[in-house]
């Protein structure tokens, strides 16, 4: 039978998502002319060869998600499927994504293609960046990865894995369009893996510089908060809010908890007390906290919902907010990167002639920078109107000039260290954008939100005045975060087909207050993937939920 549609991206746009995006990505094109499929014999091995068809304009919607169609069972008969889609599985890493999807849905994995020839999953075959990991899950055992340390599939100790906020065993770097398998460093941090099975992280991410402490080198003293600072984390799922509103809130990756010490060195002090990221919502003061903009926008996508203006459906509906992770040195702004750098200072061996040569920079933009002798007036220096948007401004000047290359040879703090040692070890070495490690109710049901400004708050934020929502807002988390683009489906139907690039969608989520409704085929290919990341992170020694 013809195809009438090509499901999922064509070539020219798999930068955008990359593989796995495809897999979950929201667009059908109809098919004005099909692409071909031949095979080259090379040494007896039949290496498929593709031809670019020609497609009309796209339509957007969440049954047109290769993914989805396949999970759902709509591409029951692959042998149809290998023939109804061959351009989206020439994107998919040839047959054994196909075959690896037929086993994810119930079959054997032996297919005949189109022209006769049977392939079978073979699991050595997949490239340990392949999305073949989140269809195939564990309906069969994958071979053991050789990764330093002891344990099945991880790195180190076999730490007890926190239930809620996981992230995947395969992740993707949207902006790159780059996946990974995952594993954990000794200290519980979530590392990505190459295609060797070592601990790896891509250029320029944490670090500008390509110098600086390996990750595998880091180390930091945290002190979580004593019982009842933080409620415990509760695991919910996407089916627990059908027919309700996720709105992000995008933030950066910062924990909960008092930070004394930075590979080996000590901070001046009481350290660095920590208050951000998605723990922030456990703390029972509020659904979020942030400047007065993004509190503004969040009050305003509440309105907008009530009057209908996203639409009809839900728009009396509880509105959520739900985390997704900004990018690598987003915690630049706030109180705690700069803060952190200056109590390491005093404990450093700089010298004199550097650190006076720091001072001179810092006080070429700000002439009333206390200088690096007095500490404590330098906090107080860093903290003084820390509210405002000139103090924000202020901290980050001065941790950029940290990370600049001339005083990282002479010895300043390692940013790439200071920046993992205040962001929580499930997300400091992950891409941006994981979301749903903590949700909370923005409004509830036919209500607007409820805002407070710093004079009104008892217990104000380190760094933000505005807070938004009531004390318990906290809901949960899910037990394994998504990907943005399956959190998010409508809002990318939209700038895809805007013709936005990656960088430009990370631009609308970080000052934006992006809405998606969930429908019920929305929560099931959210559970379906949670339950089957879940299997996965199992078999590799990275999740244990059973006890």
């Amino acid at each position: 039978m013809a195809q009438e549609y090509e499901y999922g991206f064509l070539p020219q746009d798999e930068g955008y998502l990359g593989l796995l995006g495809n897999l979950f990505s929201p667009v059908r094109r109809p098919i004005i002319e099909a692409p071909e499929t031949t095979y080259l014999d090379a040494d007896g091995v039949k290496y498929p060869q593709y031809s670019e068809g020609v497609y009309g304009e796209p339509e957007f919607g969440l049954e047109y998600m290769p993914a989805y169609r396949a999970v759902a069972g709509l591409l029951s008969d692959p042998v149809e499927a290998a023939k109804a889609m061959p351009e989206a599985m020439r994107q998919s890493a040839n047959e054994q994504i196909l075959a690896g999807l037929d086993i994810a849905t119930g079959g054997t994995g032996e297919l005949v293609t189109e022209d006769g020839d049977r392939i079978s999953f073979d699991p050595l075959a997949v490239p340990a960046t392949s999305a073949i990991a989140p269809a195939v899950a564990t309906a069969r055992a994958l071979p053991n990865e050789t990764i330093l340390g002891s344990g099945y599939g991880k790195i180190g100790h076999n730490q007890p894995p926190v239930v809620v906020g996981k992230t995947p065993y395969v992740v993707t770097n949207e902006l790159r369009g780059t996946q990974f398998r995952t594993a954990e460093l000794p200290d519980g941090s979530r590392v990505l893996l190459d295609a060797s099975g070592q601990p790896y992280i891509e250029d320029k991410t944490i670090n500008k510089l390509l110098t600086g402490t390996p990750i595998t080198e880091m180390s930091s003293v945290f002190t979580p908060p004593s019982r009842g600072i933080l409620v415990d984390p509760i695991e919910v799922s996407p089916e627990d809010f059908e027919g309700q509103w996720m709105v992000n809130a995008a933030g950066d990756r910062t924990r909960y908890g008092n930070l004394s010490e930075v590979n080996g060195i000590p901070l001046y002090g009481r350290g660095t007390d920590l208050e951000g990221g998605d723990e922030f919502m456990q703390s029972q003061r509020a659904a979020w906290a942030s400047a007065p903009t993004a509190i503004s926008g969040m009050e305003n996508q509440v309105k907008s919902i009530r009057g209908g203006l996203l639409g009809p459906e839900g728009k009396d509906a509880p509105i959520n907010l739900i985390t997704t992770n900004m990018a690598e040195r987003s915690g630049d702004f706030a109180v705690d990167t700069a803060e952190t750098i200056m109590r390491m200072i005093p404990n450093m061996d700089i010298s004199k002639k550097d650190l006076k040569a720091f001072e001179k920079k810092i006080k070429e933009k700000y002439k009333d920078f206390p200088g690096l002798s007095d500490p404590d007036a330098a906090l107080e220096w860093l903290n003084k109107d820390r509210y405002t948007k000139g103090a924000g401004n202020r901290r980050l000047f001065f941790a950029q000039t940290a990370a600049a290359g001339d005083f990282q040879k002479r010895g300043f703090p390692d940013m790439g260290s200071v920046r993992a040692a205040i962001s929580r070890p499930e997300t400091r070495f992950m891409p941006y954008g994981r979301t749903g490690a903590a949700i909370s109710r923005l409004a509830d049901e036919g209500e607007l939100a409820v805002r407070r400004r710093l004079e009104e708050i008892d217990n104000p934020h380190k760094t933000y005045p505005d807070m938004i929502g009531k004390p318990d807002a906290y809901l949960g988390g899910y037990g394994v975060t998504l990907d943005r683009a399956m959190a998010f489906p409508d809002t990318y139907s939209t700038l895809l087909g805007r013709g936005s690039d990656q960088s430009g969608i990370r631009r609308v989520f970080d000052i934006g207050r992006e809405a998606q409704f969930m429908t019920p085929e929305l929560v099931d290919l959210q559970m379906r993937y949670i339950e089957e990341q879940k299997r996965l992170l199992r078999q590799y020694g990275l999740l244990n939920d059973v006890y």
